[in-house]
């Protein structure tokens, strides 16, 4: 390990076990057995039961136990503000007690923290204004009159986006008319070999075929030629080459020569086929706009109509074909067709993209400015290399609402108010969580995007579990750096929290398995700007050195990491972070990776089918990864018993150095379910809302009767925990372990 850079993660466990220790000091709690707990993902959903959760937890005397906290997405909400709030130093638990109401004549400080994220669930929709009076730092209240309604709402968070949207496809937008329209000087200066071409050919139709075909398409078929001649080159020379190569260096030699051989003919083949469907797909864009022509003149209409067919026929493919039985929000369709439709419907919107392109390269050619493509083309150029990608984009507003919900200032606290979070903005990571603070020590989980890794394991998940956090931010694939070096220490804890719940980005899907894995929806919503993920510098230093001080613009790494999906591997200055759920939707991972001696997940994780999807990819990676095994051996305490306590116990076996069962640790698993006995306001709230308690993760306005319902029944499933298991009342691990070994004796 060097001074800001370690690839051994040996060295990031020693730095974070001190810090630990330290905290526990503060908190009175001796040393010993490590305590973690992991909040899921499921957006708001999960912080509401997050929140129910950790107040049952300190009202049973267990919170102050924890040592670890590790958050996936809409846990980051929750656990983000309980880091926030608990950044002064102060070991109080911020949440509130539950008995008092919020009009209560004994509601605190912490009541009114309770109250104020409580009642901003729709945190998407901010409806007080923002005026210059409300960003002075050093008033004494707020100004009255900044209270007034702006219209700062979901229309607002609209219009941000469509910009986004636009700039997005200016640029893109302008390389691609820029491209077709030079295609179309290049055909301009083919024109009389064709015209020869045409006098030699007699037929009529391949005549007319001729004339159509662009330059494109010659080369796509050139390269098919090509592909031919090869073929028939490679046939042939096998034979010789067996011949030659055996009398040079004996028969022993010849099938290893011919294997070395096979594989390179058979990269090739693959490159070329890829050059020739890139070049089939762009010619043919010439010859469907004048098929289009034949029913209308204008060029603009043309290109305009085109991209409203080709959306309708995309949504028309992804209902008809993509109809999964299962309806997962977040997945891909698990029939043949449903991923034949996504696929289709993906292409269709690209494709229309690429019409609308030419439409206007051909409107530029036709008219009497052609001197405008130097515009379109420096335009493109100049907003695609200045502006920074993170900034223009879904992810900079996402991050500023989340902030201001879950990170308030006291201002807003107090008045019950939406209020700018000035000094949340730049709190950064690296200051949070020190030897100096109670704890608990927080791990933001997120995931490197690892497509195009050399890593067979990393390239088939589609990513690696990468972790921000205030002493380290990395992962196995890239190694850790030191927080406070990275990015010259300006990773905050806002932008942490909004990175680890980037749940929409292309080529990433929930446990890696989704339509946004799929490369043309992912291409399009590139080019549309529909991305939540953050571009940042490789933790690496060796990697990232050239591009340290140059943030990520729309050509690089957005060219080839986005709109072409090329630039995703740990090996880039650039890496690309997004949701932590499209690795691991629990947070088990790290707590585990970090032999926690007793993890306590909440899962909040949508799943009506109740298959324990989360679940049983976390306890599949840790396997494969760690050689960890987790198991349920009792079956009144396990997944079964689900439906009657909303808890599970389970056990972990941590391995040896010499790979055999080594110690033993305990795992409490809480499930947002229904159970027997459930207040009453719960049961109304379920009767009004059967999907309850597995509303879709889409839906992120959440108001106060739907935050409440998710908040009260995380509450009564964790106490009835710590009522039922005396031994987890505390989070005694001894007495946990023991209790443990216990369970696999059960049967």
């Amino acid at each position: 390990m060097t001074d800001r850079y370690a690839r051994d993660f040996a060295a990031v466990l020693t730095a974070e076990r001190e810090v630990v220790e330290a905290q526990r000091r503060r908190r009175g709690v001796r040393s010993g057995e490590r305590v973690g707990l992991a909040l899921s993902g499921g957006g708001i959903r999960s912080a509401a039961f997050a929140m129910g959760v950790l107040q049952a937890l300190d009202a049973g005397d267990a919170f102050r136990r924890i040592d670890y906290l590790s958050t996936v997405s809409g846990g980051g909400y929750i656990g983000t503000a309980l880091t926030w709030f608990l950044r002064d130093g102060r070991f109080q638990f911020p949440f509130g007690r539950r008995t008092v109401g919020a009009r209560s004549p004994g509601r605190g400080e912490r009541e009114a923290i309770r109250d104020y994220i409580r009642l901003h669930g729709d945190y998407l929709d901010p409806r007080t204004g923002f005026d210059k009076a409300s960003f002075d730092p050093h008033a004494v209240a707020p100004d009255p009159r900044a209270l007034r309604r702006r219209g700062v709402s979901v229309l607002s968070l609209g219009a941000v986006v469509l910009k986004h949207m636009l700039l997005s496809s200016f640029v893109y937008g302008a390389l691609l008319v820029t491209l077709f329209f030079f295609l179309n000087v290049l055909d301009a200066a083919v024109f009389p070999l064709k015209a020869l071409l045409s006098v030699w050919v007699r037929k009529r139709d391949i005549t007319l075929l001729l004339a159509a075909t662009n330059v494109t398409l010659l080369c796509a078929l050139f390269l098919f030629v090509v592909f031919v001649v090869a073929a028939g080159v490679y046939s042939t020379s096998t034979f010789l080459g067996h011949l030659r190569h055996t009398r040079a260096h004996g028969p022993r030699h010849a099938p290893a020569r011919a294997y070395q051989v096979r594989l390179r003919f058979e990269r090739a083949l693959g490159d070329l086929w890829l050059a020739i469907l890139i070049a089939l797909a762009i010619g043919s864009v010439p010859l469907v706009s004048l098929l289009l022509a034949q029913w209308l003149d204008d060029d603009l209409t043309r290109g305009a109509l085109a991209g409203a067919v080709t959306a309708v026929g995309a949504v028309l493919g992804r209902l008809v074909l993509g109809r999964s039985p299962r309806h997962r929000t977040r997945t891909m369709p698990a029939n043949p067709f449903g991923r034949a439709g996504v696929a289709v419907g993906g292409f269709l919107l690209v494709y229309g993209f690429l019409l609308l392109s030419y439409t206007i390269a051909v409107g530029i050619a036709d008219s009497r400015a052609v001197w405008s493509i130097w515009v379109v083309l420096g335009g493109g150029l100049f907003f695609g290399f200045f502006a920074d990608l993170n900034a223009l984009g879904s992810h900079r507003v996402y991050r500023d609402r989340l902030m201001e919900a879950f990170m308030p200032g006291r201002w807003a606290v107090f008045g019950n108010t939406w209020r700018p979070a000035v000094d949340a903005t730049g709190a950064a990571l690296h200051e949070m969580c020190g030897a100096a603070s109670p704890g608990p020590y927080h791990i933001l989980n997120t995931t490197l995007l690892t497509l195009g890794s050399r890593d067979v394991a990393n390239r088939g998940r589609g990513g690696d579990s990468f972790v921000l956090s205030p002493l380290f931010c990395g992962s196995d694939a890239t190694g850790w750096r030191v927080t406070r070096d990275w990015l010259d220490g300006s990773m905050t804890l806002a932008t942490a929290m909004a990175v680890s719940a980037a749940a929409a980005n292309p080529y990433a899907a929930v446990s890696g398995r989704g339509a946004t894995r799929g490369r043309f929806v992912s291409m399009l919503m590139t080019l549309l700007n529909l991305r939540l993920g953050y571009w940042t510098h490789n933790p690496d230093p060796d990697r990232s050195r050239r591009t340290s001080r140059i943030p990520p613009n729309f050509l690089h790494p957005g060219l080839f990491g986005d709109v072409f999906g090329l630039g995703l591997d740990e090996r880039r200055p650039f890496i690309q972070l997004t949701d932590g759920g499209d690795f691991d939707n629990l947070g088990l991972y790290e707590l585990v990776r970090r032999e926690a001696d007793v993890i306590i997940v909440s899962d909040a994780t949508e799943d009506t089918a109740r298959s324990f999807d989360s679940l049983a990819n976390a306890v599949e990676r840790v396997r494969v990864d760690f050689g960890v095994t987790i198991t349920f051996p009792d079956a009144e305490r396990g997944l079964a018993g689900l439906p009657r306590h909303g808890y599970a116990i389970g056990r972990i076996a941590y391995p040896d150095a010499r790979g055999e069962v080594g110690k033993q640790g305990v795992l409490v698993y809480l499930k947002a379910t229904m159970v027997p006995d459930l207040p009453v306001d719960l049961l109304g709230y379920k009767a009004a809302h059967a999907s309850f308690p597995d509303q879709p993760t889409s839906d992120q306005f959440f108001d106060e009767s739907d935050f409440e319902a998710y908040r009260e029944l995380g509450y009564q499933l964790a106490a009835t925990l710590v009522r039922e298991e005396p031994a987890l009342a505390g989070l005694d691990a001894p007495a946990l372990i023991e209790s443990g070994d216990r369970l696999g004796q059960t049967r």
